[in-house]
C-alpha cells in the first residue's frame, strides 16, 4: 500500500504515517506493507490526489482543504464546527438532521 503525506515536518501530524507502518506491520505479521511517503515526496496536493485517483497511491494523508476535489460529499469536513459542546454534537449525531437548536448561532443556522 503506497501512501503519501503531503505536509512539511514543521506539523508533527506526519510522523502518524510511521506509526501506522510501524503499527500494521506488526500487527499482520508483515502480511500489509504501508510504503509511506512523508513531506510531500511524491509532489504536492494536487499531484498526490492525480496519483491517488489514478491508483498510483492507495492513500493520502493532507490537509481538509482537497477533500471535495477526492469526493463532493467530502466537503463536509471542512464546515465550521456546528455545534457548541459534546452533548449538543451527540444529540446532533442521534437525530435524523442538525436543527437550529443544536447548532452554535452562525450564517449556517436556519430558524
Amino acid at each position: 500500500m503506497k501512501v503519501s503525506a503531503v505536509s512539511s515536518a514543521a506539523i508533527e501530524a506526519f510522523a502518524v504515517g510511521y506509526k501506522l507502518r510501524d503499527t500494521l506491520w506488526e500487527k499482520t505479521n508483515g502480511q500489509l506493507y504501508y510504503d509511506y511517503y512523508p513531506l510531500s515526496q511524491l509532489g504536492g496536493e494536487v499531484e498526490v490526489l492525480n496519483q491517488l485517483t489514478m491508483g498510483a497511491v492507495q492513500g493520502m494523508l493532507c490537509s481538509s482543504v482537497v477533500a471535495p476535489k477526492i469526493g463532493p460529499r467530502m466537503g463536509v469536513i471542512n464546515l465550521p464546527f456546528l455545534v457548541n459542546s459534546f452533548d449538543k454534537a451527540g444529540q446532533a449525531h442521534q437525530g435524523p438532521r442538525l436543527s437550529s437548536s443544536t447548532c452554535s448561532p452562525g450564517p449556517w443556522t436556519t430558524a
